[in-house]
C-alpha cells in the first residue's frame, strides 16, 4: 500500500509563552479592543489606600472585575463612592497586574515615565518663571549671564529628575503595601 503526504501538518503549531510574554499579548488585545471603556456595575470592597488611591470590585450577579481609581483621577469626582453604589464608570486602560505574574517593573513604568514628563515640564515652568522674575529684576540691575544654554538644560534635567524620583518613591511605597 502506498502512502501520500497532504502538503499540511494537521497538528496544531505550539507556540509557548512566558508569564510576562502572556500578560503583555493580553494587555496589547484588551487595550486594542477596548480603548475608551465604560463599565456599569455596583462598588464592592471599597477601600482608600494611604496612597490616596481607592481599590474596589464592581460587580453584578453574574461576574466582577477588580479596579483601581488613582488619586489623580478620583480627585475631580463630584461624589464620594461608598459600597453598594450603583455607577458607571471609564476606563482608558486595562492593566494585567500582580493577580496575573506582572512585575513591579512593568506597574511602575508608567508612573515614572508619568512622573518624568511632568517634573520636565514643572522644570520649564520653574525656569520661564525664573526668567520672568530675572527680567523685571534686571531692569534695575546690571546684566548678568544667569539664562545661558547650559544653566537651561541644568533647570530641566534637575526639574525632570525631581519627577522621577518623587514617582519612583511614592510607587515602590504602594507595592510594598499590596
Amino acid at each position: 500500500m502506498e502512502q501520500f503526504g497532504l502538503g499540511f501538518d494537521l497538528a496544531p503549531e505550539r507556540r509557548i509563552l512566558s508569564v510576562s510574554e502572556l500578560n503583555q499579548e493580553i494587555r496589547a488585545v484588551l487595550n486594542a479592543e477596548f480603548p475608551d471603556l465604560w463599565v456599569t456595575g455596583e462598588i464592592s470592597g471599597l477601600k482608600l489606600a494611604t496612597s490616596g488611591h481607592y481599590y474596589f470590585t464592581l460587580k453584578e450577579r453574574e461576574a466582577q472585575v477588580r479596579c483601581a481609581a488613582f488619586r489623580s483621577a478620583h480627585r475631580y469626582w463630584k461624589f464620594k463612592p461608598q459600597d453598594g453604589m450603583a455607577v458607571l464608570a471609564r476606563g482608558r486602560e486595562i492593566s494585567i497586574m500582580r493577580l496575573v505574574g506582572a512585575t513591579d517593573g512593568f506597574i511602575r513604568r508608567p508612573f515614572l515615565l508619568e512622573g518624568l514628563a511632568k517634573g520636565i515640564l514643572g522644570g520649564i515652568l520653574a525656569l520661564a518663571l525664573t526668567y520672568f522674575a530675572h527680567s523685571l529684576i534686571s531692569r534695575t540691575l546690571v546684566a548678568t549671564r544667569f539664562f545661558d544654554e547650559r544653566i537651561i538644560l541644568a533647570g530641566v534635567a534637575f526639574g525632570a529628575l525631581i519627577g522621577l524620583l518623587g514617582s519612583a518613591v511614592s510607587v515602590g511605597r504602594h507595592l510594598r503595601r499590596v
